[in-house]
Formats: C-alpha cells, sequence, structure tokens
C-alpha cells in the first residue's frame, strides 16, 4: 500500500529539509557596504578641503549638503564629525556637541566616534561644563 506514493513524500520531506539545512549551515553572507560612489568623494574633499583652508563656515556647509545628498554613504560619519569640529572651530560650542552627539548616536563603533567624544568634552570645557566634561 502505498509504495511509491509513500516513497515519493518520504523524498520530498527529505529534500525540504536538506535545503533548509543548507540554509542553515551556509547562511547568506550579509553584503559589506559600498564605498563611496566617485561623486561622494568629490563632494567629501571639498568639505575636507574647506576644513584644511580654515574656511570653518563653508566646510560646516559643504558637510551638510552632503549628508543631504548622501545620509547613506559611508562617508557620512565623517561628514558629520567634521560639522562638529567646524562648529568647535567656529567657536560654537553648543552646535559642536549637537553635531558630535549625532556622531556618537547614530555611529557609535565608528573610528570618529571616540574623536567626537574628544570634542564634546573640549566643547564643555570650553563652556565651564567640567563636570559633563570629566564624564
Amino acid at each position: 500500500m502505498g509504495g511509491k506514493r509513500g516513497n515519493r513524500k518520504q523524498k520530498d520531506f527529505y529534500g525540504d529539509l536538506d535545503g533548509r539545512l543548507r540554509k542553515i549551515e551556509n547562511p547568506p553572507v550579509p553584503e559589506k557596504p559600498k564605498g563611496p560612489t566617485p561623486e561622494e568623494q568629490k563632494a567629501y574633499e571639498n568639505g575636507l578641503n574647506l576644513v584644511k583652508a580654515a574656511n570653518y563656515k563653508g566646510a560646516a556647509d559643504a558637510f551638510t549638503a552632503f549628508l543631504k545628498a548622501y545620509p547613506q554613504s559611508t562617508l557620512a560619519p565623517s561628514a558629520q564629525y567634521w560639522i562638529g569640529n567646524s562648529l568647535f572651530a567656529l567657536r560654537d560650542y553648543k552646535g559642536a556637541i549637537s553635531a558630535q552627539q549625532v556622531v556618537v548616536d547614530t555611529w557609535p563603533d565608528d573610528p570618529k566616534a571616540p574623536d567626537a567624544m574628544l570634542n564634546i568634552a573640549s566643547a564643555q570645557t570650553d563652556l565651564k561644563e567640567v563636570r559633563g566634561a570629566r564624564a
């Protein structure tokens, strides 16, 4: 009774089970974030050149525009950091703290996060917020 039919069900069952086990054993590898496009790189370097030229207002504006144009860029954490750094150089310490806090909150594992925290502490020190700076 059900000889061929039973064997077919069993084969289907084991075939399905085998397929599911392969997915577990070989999970799909998530794609690494792609690097910046040439346009992104050029826009980022434009802002960086303004920082190097000590045009901090221009740099903050350039990096703000960069983030609006490329919010998912791999360069976004660095662009946000440079906004904070530029605001600090302009002695807009509260703006610098806010900008750097975005780096710390949004990209805590990014290499710029520790630098952003240091910039926050420096801004707090200049604002005479010693307790916050120590924290």
